[in-house]
């Protein structure tokens, strides 16, 4: 298993670096505030090939640290893909209002933080950035509403990613790629005690033990995330068509994998390829 994985990511590694020219192309733009959602959008593109080029190349043992960054390009193309179908018009002004409740946001957190623990420090900070944040955050929320987008609380500008990813027909990806990804950022004592692994009755803890699975998991999920990315800009007008043949390659090699990384593995239950075959069927089996 541990060498199919490796030629596997090595095979798809070979696919994403003849990307590198267009990759290469696309990411430049020319600075200021016009067509912000088409630069964030870039950004999203281009931080999704960078994962994958990293994660098919890196020989490092600690992928297990890399997983978490699935999620947060799960959630960043949900976004982008929910605004540009229900706020089309207002999809930079959307940009613009968020950018500037996050920036006083972690502004004043800051501030919170280092007055507590390191106040000697000079921060970027005034006195008005509350009262700035909530500005921002009413005028997003005002919009929200404007446009029948539910929100859910009191303080939230923007709709809660599950409720993006349902109204953009995302939702069985985000759930699993969010709790692949929670299960590790989050107490969890399943992943924790999965740590252990060796000779019984003894075992050794360590992030290492899995990282086969990490790694298989990260560029299996990585790529189906930027295949889907690319196909949604593609039928946008985002990007250029000329990349659907590369892409073929990646939804090739993907449905070519017999086994995507489970969830629950089971390696990890305990459970045999005979006693798996007997007693577990797949979703399209009936009965």
């Amino acid at each position: 298993m541990k060498e199919q994985v490796k030629q596997f990511s090595k095979n798809l590694g070979n696919i994403f670096i003849a990307f590198s020219p267009l990759v290469e192309d696309f990411s430049k733009t020319q600075s200021g505030d016009q067509n912000l959602f088409e630069k964030v959008t870039k950004a999203v593109f281009v931080k999704a090939y960078e994962f994958n080029r990293t994660i098919t190349g890196s020989k490092s043992e600690d992928v297990y640290f890399m997983m978490s960054a699935l999620r947060g390009i799960c959630e960043e193309y949900i976004a982008i893909k929910f605004i540009s179908a229900k706020l089309g018009e207002k999809k930079d002004q959307v940009v613009d209002l968020k950018f500037h409740e996050d920036l006083y946001n972690s502004a004043v957190i800051q501030w919170k933080f280092f007055k507590k623990n390191h106040p000697t420090q000079i921060l970027f900070h005034q006195d008005d950035f509350e009262t700035k944040r909530a500005d921002y955050r009413e005028e997003l929320r005002g919009l929200m509403a404007e446009n029948k987008v539910r929100l859910s609380g009191n303080i939230n500008s923007l709709p809660s990613v599950h409720y993006m990813a349902d109204k953009s027909e995302l939702l069985e990806l985000y759930n699993y790629l969010y709790d692949a990804t929670s299960s590790l950022v989050h107490f969890n004592p399943r992943i924790l005690l999965r740590m252990g692994w060796g000779k019984l009755p003894e075992i050794t803890f360590s992030v290492k033990n899995f990282n086969d699975y990490y790694k298989h998991f990260a560029t299996i999920y990585g790529a189906y995330l930027f295949l889907n990315l690319c196909r949604w800009m593609i039928s946008v007008d985002l990007i250029d068509k000329v990349i659907e043949s590369e892409l073929q390659k990646v939804d090739n090699m993907l449905k070519a994998q017999d086994r995507w990384p489970e969830l629950v593995t089971f390696e990890e239950m305990n459970i045999g390829s005979l006693s798996k075959h007997l007693f577990f069927k797949s979703p399209d089996r009936k009965g």
